[in-house]
This record gives C-alpha cells, structure tokens and sequence, in this order.
C-alpha cells in the first residue's frame, strides 16, 4: 500500500511492546474525499518498519471527520475521535476500533 496524496500525521500512539501506531489523514482535492490510514511503526535491527494497518476512505462509506486523537485501550483496540471545531459543516465523532497489529 503506498501513501495518500497531501497526507499528514495527526496523532501518534505508544503501544506497550515499543511499537508505535501513527494515524494520518489526507484529503483528495479532487473528488473531496477524506482517508484515514493507521500504520505501525517499529525498529527492526537498525531500520524502521512502517506497515500500513487500517485504511478508512470517505469514498468508500466511511463517515469520517477531522480525526486527531487516537488512544489505545485494551489489546487490539483503540479509541478515534473527531471534534466539530465549533463549526456546524463538522461533526464530534468517537470511534471504537480493532486493528490487526503485529
């Protein structure tokens, strides 16, 4: 999986064997959609594996916002959360999620 045009990070997360799980989003100008993608990142000898884990498209169903907090829970799961910006055009949304980490 390669990474999303205009992409950039918005939160990152510790996870309890070192690894870290950074969540990005990027908007595509073009057809005004919103992609949420999650990825682990972890040090192998002496090179960074980055592995892409969850990818959420606006273009493909998912209702989506301004993603910028991510919290992991128990084992696999994590929290994603929204805020509306006290704008009326955006939404508050809190997401419950299992990520398929290594």
């Amino acid at each position: 999986m390669e990474n999303e045009r205009g992409n950039s990070m918005s939160a990152l997360e510790a996870l309890p064997d070192g690894s870290l799980v950074a969540m990005e989003r990027a908007w595509d100008s073009v057809f005004f959609s919103l992609v949420i993608s999650l990825k682990q990142l972890r040090i192998d000898a002496d090179r960074l594996v980055v592995e892409k884990i969850a990818r959420l498209s606006s273009s493909e169903g998912w209702i989506l916002d301004n993603f910028e907090g991510l919290a992991h829970h128990l084992g696999k799961r994590f929290f994603i959360v929204s805020d509306d910006n006290q704008n009326p055009l955006q939404r508050t949304l809190l997401y419950y999620i299992e990520l398929d980490t290594k």
